[in-house]
């Protein structure tokens, strides 16, 4: 009799495991996703389409006898999270290309700045060689491009200084306000 039952008791409790829904094992992994985000600001590769250069030719009495001016569409293009200004400086002195020793100072330059599709460029700067601001108060932007306005005043010195092309590098630059 205690065969029977302990069979008994055996068959009825492997019919009790047997008769539970075997659930499926849910396996739960967590991802963390991190967006960092920093500062960012500078006059970009993208955009600017103006020509990276400005030319002055004087060839005629009314050239040098008249103030000449060069605007440049969408010269620079600035993305920025921050407010922020531009600046811009110079190399140096034009030098002569012919004759390097020859230079015309940097002072006959004047160059002002405004957003692309703004209605007024801003007040004339004469580079230097230090950083200067050529634009100011700019929000933060995807992208905005500004056309520049490069002027050249009549002036003696164009008249006395040897005849060549003479150049000078002007350096854009972006700061945080």
């Amino acid at each position: 009799m205690n065969k029977k039952l302990i069979t008994v008791a055996v068959l009825m409790i492997a019919m009790v495991l047997m008769s539970r829904d075997i659930k499926a094992q849910t396996l739960v992994r967590q991802v963390k996703v991190n967006v960092e985000l920093k500062d960012v600001i500078g006059v970009g590769p993208d955009g600017p389409t103006g020509s990276p250069t400005v030319d002055f030719v004087y060839e005629t009495v009314s050239d040098y006898n008249g103030n000449k001016s060069v605007t440049v569409p969408s010269q620079l293009n600035v993305t920025s999270t921050k407010a922020y200004n531009i600046l811009i400086k110079a190399s140096g002195d034009f030098i002569g290309q012919t004759t390097a020793a020859k230079t015309i100072p940097l002072t006959i330059l004047k160059v002002s700045a405004k957003t692309t599709g703004g209605s007024t460029f801003g007040p004339d700067v004469i580079p230097t060689i230090a950083n200067q601001i050529i634009f100011t108060g700019a929000p933060a932007t995807l992208s905005q491009s500004f056309d520049l306005l490069y002027k050249i005043d009549k002036n003696a010195v164009l008249l006395t200084a040897d005849k060549q092309k003479y150049s000078t590098d002007l350096i854009y630059s972006v700061s945080a306000q």
